[in-house]
């Protein structure tokens, strides 16, 4: 169901998250952000959702209210691969942007019940003609992607399973916090945690996986030893961490300190 949106509800501007994080909201100017918003559509997502697929028409610009969007891409096999998962503030789909009868590069998921407002293409063209800053705004998101890819190539090539797993965990930590849950540890927020360095990561393990470039069954032997470290908490679809900076050291391939688990 698409209905008209209202100004307000995406949180506010504020630092973006980690260097390879954009959100549109850093990039406009209030009274840009809300006519944005006045043209945009709302529209409600259910879990596993497909909010388009790889090689459909690009429609125009989205950017997640509530939830998380997993950004997948098959391969020759068929299979999707998770490419990254985005969360509140963030966009994707600027690729419609660039130019006409685009085509979406990427299919994009909703992993939890979630809630997107989309910029009509030629709506954010119109932006753009009023706002030239916009074009700042495309730059960056590539040049993050970019980044993200490059990162990604390098941790595949020279990087063991642990440190590789442990990078990405704490690369996806911000997007999971931007949202205060109630349950989760330390009650994160977009600003940083609340009360304890934590945070929990809705992501199945075969995603997790696939972003990082290794097998299930190699994703699960490094989280439970990160378990048996008390690093991590595992449950169905959800990896708890409890404590970020404890958990860091491992992104370098640091063995557990005195206390932490043998």
């Amino acid at each position: 169901m698409t209905t008209p949106s209202q100004p307000g509800s995406i949180p506010a501007p504020g630092p973006t998250p980690t260097p390879t994080r954009v959100r549109p909201i850093d990039h406009f100017t209030s009274d840009t952000w809300r006519e944005a918003l006045e043209r945009a559509v709302v529209r409600d997502w259910e879990r596993g959702a497909y909010l388009f697929h790889e090689g459909d028409r690009g429609d125009g610009l989205y950017v997640i209210d509530a939830g998380y969007v997993a950004i997948r891409r098959a391969a020759a096999d068929g299979h999707e691969n998770t490419l990254t998962i985005l969360g509140p503030g963030e966009a994707f789909g600027e690729q419609a942007l660039l130019r006409k009868e685009a085509l979406r590069t990427a299919s994009a998921v909703a992993v939890v019940p979630t809630r997107t407002r989309m910029l009509p293409s030629v709506e954010f063209a119109r932006l753009r003609d009023e706002s030239p800053a916009l074009d700042r705004f495309l730059i960056d998101v590539l040049a993050a992607q970019v980044r993200r890819l490059s990162e990604q190539l390098v941790d595949a090539l020279h990087t063991p399973a642990e440190p590789r797993v442990v990078r990405r965990l704490l690369m996806l930590a911000p997007v999971f916090s931007v949202e205060d849950h109630a349950d989760a540890p330390g009650n994160g927020s977009a600003d940083g945690p609340a009360d304890r360095p934590g945070v929990r990561i809705t992501i199945r393990q075969d995603e997790l996986a696939s972003m990082v470039g290794l097998t299930r069954q190699t994703v699960n032997t490094v989280l439970r030893t990160l378990a048996e470290d008390g690093l991590v908490e595992l449950s169905w679809g959800t990896i708890a961490i409890p404590d970020l900076d404890r958990l860091a050291p491992r992104a370098a391939g640091s063995p557990p300190k005195p206390g932490q688990g043998t």
